[in-house]
């Protein structure tokens, strides 16, 4: 009984720690998404790339799909290498933003590694 009644509070204070830090969390996202605008335009877009991938040479694109554990093989033009970084990023615009946010955002530099 006692663990059970330990193991009880200790969720309730998770739960309250968990509720307490919501309104930080929003803070630090609306500002992420303030500072970059491109990701919302590119996790909007519905056809083609947008914002932050257009200025990516075909190397940085590459890399990008090899650190997301995909393969640039066969993919011939610049819209290849993108659709195939959509496809290895979750398999939309907004899976792509997503990790981009998570490399860095705009500032990000594209991971090395082969490709």
């Amino acid at each position: 009984q006692l663990s059970q009644g330990l193991s009880e509070s200790l969720e309730e204070i998770v739960e309250r720690l968990a509720q307490q830090a919501i309104p930080a969390q929003t803070r630090l996202l609306e500002d992420f998404g303030a500072s970059n605008p491109e990701l919302g335009d590119l996790a909007r877009a519905e056809e083609g790339a947008s914002g932050v991938l257009v200025g990516l040479s075909i190397a940085e694109l590459k890399r990008h799909v090899a650190a997301l554990g995909g393969a640039t093989e066969g993919c011939l033009e610049r819209a290849d290498v993108l659709s195939r970084l959509r496809e290895v990023a979750g398999g939309s615009w907004a899976a792509v933003a997503s990790y981009w946010a998570s490399a860095g955002g705009a500032d990000a530099a594209p991971p090395r590694g082969g490709g």
